[in-house]
């Protein structure tokens, strides 16, 4: 029987890239869309969204947008420190959320540490906390090793 309380502790990951804070944390925020995998992890069924926005601001959403125009939220920015972190209320379209954050901790001057949090999941109903938080953290190692990885390494140094 597994531990209860493996199904609700935050999933943790970190990468490093070989580029500075600022720039890692740019490329992240402003080119958000760009870099996720909108054809793997998206809302949309069937069907890669036209384009995934993450409006860099307290208070910003974030969103895809379909093919047919429609808006399906994932969420929104609770607080973003440049350079430094973006925390987001993380829900998919559920009537409940869980929270996503993120640091950008700079190692030296061209090498940046990338930590994810994933929390929260004591929120969701038991049953589904467990198979959704499994779900992320396979997800979010593909996401960060898979995507943002190679597109922040292939522009590192870029503008």
């Amino acid at each position: 029987m597994p531990n209860p309380s493996d199904e609700t502790s935050p999933i943790v990951k970190t990468i490093e890239i070989g580029a500075p804070c600022e720039l890692v944390f740019e490329m992240f925020v402003s080119n958000f869309g760009d870099w996720w995998p909108r054809a793997r992890f998206s809302r949309t069924r069937g069907s890669a969204p036209q384009r995934v926005v993450l409006e860099a601001k307290a208070g910003g959403s974030i969103y895809e947008v379909t093919s047919d125009g429609r808006k399906l939220a994932w969420g929104s920015v609770t607080a973003i420190e440049r350079n430094r972190r973006i925390l987001m209320d993380w829900h998919l379209g559920r009537p409940v959320s869980t929270v996503v954050e993120i640091t950008f901790e700079s190692l030296s001057a061209d090498r940046t540490q990338v930590r994810l949090e994933h929390r929260g999941w004591e929120k969701l109903e038991a049953a589904g906390a467990s198979v959704e938080r499994q779900g992320y953290a396979a997800g979010w190692d593909l996401i960060l090793q898979q995507a943002f990885l190679p597109f922040a390494s292939n522009r590192e140094g870029k503008k």
